[in-house]
């Protein structure tokens, strides 16, 4: 398939975000480092290249003969995971964190992180250190001083 890109993931035994599994295929396209800040470049150089906005990267992972995985993402990006088995609901769920939405059934499901608790308490265009960019432009990613 048009841009798989090879690693050693098996979904009933890696987390969405697993280190090693996404350093392996973040590697694979040129993107050494830390998964966190290779993701982040991809997804920039994403922007650039199709002169966009903004990007986010979308793992699609294959989990045909596994146990249904279950989607997530990074609130306000880069990097979505959707499964082979996902429901366009899913996918549509899933992106929108990519844009900045909230799940309405955490804590349960997903311990809510401190910075989601002050994206809650204040929308990123309102914070003081949003300078328009955006989250891949570095806007509103920490708490203002």
């Amino acid at each position: 398939m048009a841009g798989t890109v090879a690693c050693d993931f098996e979904p009933a035994a890696h987390s969405n975000f697993s280190a090693a599994v996404d350093g392996s295929w973040l590697l694979a396209l040129g993107y050494p480092g830390p998964p966190s800040l290779a993701r982040l470049a991809l997804a920039r150089d994403l922007r650039d290249r199709f002169a966009a906005d903004g990007a986010f990267v979308a793992k699609v992972v294959n989990d045909r003969g596994f146990a249904t995985g279950r989607g997530s993402a990074l609130l306000f990006g880069p990097q979505v995971t959707w499964f082979r088995s996902s429901t366009p609901f899913i996918v549509a769920h899933e992106t929108a964190h990519a844009f900045g939405a909230l799940d309405e059934y955490c804590p349960d499901a997903c311990p809510l992180a401190e910075p989601a608790r002050r994206h809650r308490r204040r929308p990123p265009t309102q914070r003081p250190d949003n300078d328009g960019t955006g989250w891949l432009g570095g806007a509103a990613r920490t708490a203002p001083a």
